[in-house]
């Protein structure tokens, strides 16, 4: 869950993989199956040598963006503490520094209440400062991660 299928040339959304579904998604026409041997033994032929050939199926190159990595994503300035955060509340062992920029990568903790059914994830997101639109430190590249996110917890 939390996949869209994008077109690699146009950027569309072919499809959003975004509840479950008991109908498969259909990317690509499959090809036309062929017959092995098995299906063309008798009586007196036991061990045919004989088989069909299929017809190819569609192709296409996708490209999978993963859009949702956890319920609640811990997003704020560089060394605000995200990291601390969520070592103190998960059994995450991200990396702690004090300089800028330490977590370059999001980091994923899962939060156990007494039972399973009340756990949920945190995801430790890099910092933001101002002017990221334009490329500035880490930039927005790990904000489409959290678009989906049931919350998200503003770090100070």
């Amino acid at each position: 869950l939390g996949t869209a299928v994008l077109d690699p040339t146009s950027g569309e959304v072919l499809h959003d993989l975004d509840h479950v579904t008991e109908n498969p998604v259909e990317l690509l026409p499959g090809g036309a199956g062929g017959k092995g041997n098995r299906h063309f033994k008798r009586g007196d032929l036991r061990a045919p040598r004989i088989r069909t050939l299929g017809e190819p199926g569609g192709t296409k190159g996708i490209v999978l963006e993963l859009k949702s990595i956890a319920d609640i994503g811990l997003v704020g300035y560089p060394n605000a503490g995200k990291s601390t955060l969520l070592q103190a509340i998960t059994r995450s062992k991200t990396e702690i520094g004090n300089y800028p920029f330490t977590t370059v990568q999001p980091h994923i903790g899962h939060v156990s209440m007494n039972d399973e059914v009340n756990a949920f994830s945190v995801a430790d997101l890099p910092g933001l400062i101002e002017e990221a639109h334009g490329g500035k430190g880490l930039g927005f590249e790990f904000l489409r991660h959290v678009e989906r996110t049931k919350g998200l917890v503003y770090v100070i």
